[in-house]
């Protein structure tokens, strides 16, 4: 018999996390939502959906990301790898787009929680992402997802700390100088005339700061003064080199150690016996060291539920065999009890 923490039984909700493509709008991910949610109301176990992108109350998310809220018919039937299943047939046909089926909550995760560590992303990515190949060939596994994306375009800048050092510009006036010019900053406050207050933000004008030539035109003040007292201003480009990249959107840690979580859901079988085959696939992987593989999620409390119930059955044992010892005024009888009782359970 397979090990679960919990039935899989049909909640009657649940939820769909999705991502659009790094880079895009508010607008192209609402198309690609509403196109999901369309594609959903088709099942006719669906009742109706609610939909939230980007932020959401306390909870900080990008324009590419949001959530599906989706309540099923009241006794609609079927188990809920059954109802996730068929979701999940519908929500792949949508381009463009990653999702994840989870319980419906503020704490619902998938099953599967794996936690790949160590000190550099790039090996990281490249460990994960053999991890996740590994597990696509194990049945059972499915909306397999890799907390790490690498494909977020960015500008970066490489500043020639010798270079500024002579020309006297500190690396923070640098930061300062294109925080203020990207981010913008609060100039003032202004009052509306139902007296809620609003920050005016100064910045650069989107076509100022849209290409990497745009910020290496940026000039940047020195620790020199000219002749009226003024600093003196120096173009970026003379003492950094502004470059477009692609970085994580985001980075993990746990305990103190850099992480990519690589999650999935149970679709046919327990959860014990598909951990089982992901330890055994992890454990053939080539991991250098400092990089390691931990299982997390449901995997990791089915594992702290099990050793609890077993060191309590060991001391249910030892503190039987003191009360019988009290009682019998002997070490020996205690023993010959107790040893008779898992052989009379088979007729001896």
């Amino acid at each position: 018999l397979g090990n679960e923490i919990m039935p899989d039984y049909n909640r009657g909700e649940y939820q769909v996390a999705f991502k659009a493509t790094p880079g895009a709008t508010l607008r192209e991910t609402s198309e690609r939502a509403q196109d999901m949610i369309a594609r959903l109301r088709e099942l006719p176990t669906v009742e109706y959906t609610y939909t939230t992108i980007g932020e959401a109350g306390s909870q900080y998310r990008p324009v590419t990301e949001g959530s599906t809220f989706v309540k099923l018919k009241p006794h609609s039937g079927g188990t809920f790898s059954q109802v996730l299943r068929a979701a999940r047939e519908k929500v792949e046909q949508v381009p463009g787009l990653t999702f994840g089926l989870t319980e419906a909550g503020a704490f619902g995760q998938k099953p599967i929680q794996i936690s790949v560590r160590g000190p550099e992303i790039d090996e990281l990515d490249r460990v994960s992402r053999a991890l996740v190949a590994a597990m696509r060939d194990i049945p059972g596994t499915a909306d397999i997802e890799n907390s790490l994306e690498k494909s977020k375009p960015e500008l970066r800048v490489d500043v020639d700390r010798q270079r500024a050092s002579d020309l006297g510009i500190p690396v923070s006036m640098i930061a300062a100088t294109m925080q203020a010019g990207v981010v913008g900053q609060v100039a003032t406050t202004i009052q509306d005339s139902v007296g809620d207050h609003h920050n005016v933000r100064v910045r650069l004008r989107a076509d100022q700061r849209r290409f990497g030539d745009d910020l290496s035109r940026l000039s940047v003040a020195t620790d020199k003064d000219d002749d009226n007292g003024d600093k003196i201003l120096k173009p970026l480009s003379e003492v950094a080199t502004v470059y477009p990249g692609t970085g994580p959107s985001s980075i993990r840690r746990r305990d103190l150690v850099r992480e990519v979580r690589v999650s999935a859901n149970t679709d046919g079988r327990p959860l014990q016996e598909l951990s089982n085959d992901i330890n055994a696939a992890a454990a053939k992987l080539n991991l250098p060291p400092g990089y390691d593989i931990v299982a997390g999620g449901d995997t990791e409390e089915l594992e702290i539920m099990f050793r609890n119930m077993f060191q309590a059955l060991m001391l249910a044992v030892v503190f039987i065999y003191l009360i019988l010892a009290s009682q019998f005024g002997s070490f020996l009888q205690p023993l010959a009890i107790m040893l008779s009782l898992p052989l009379s359970l088979i007729g001896v």
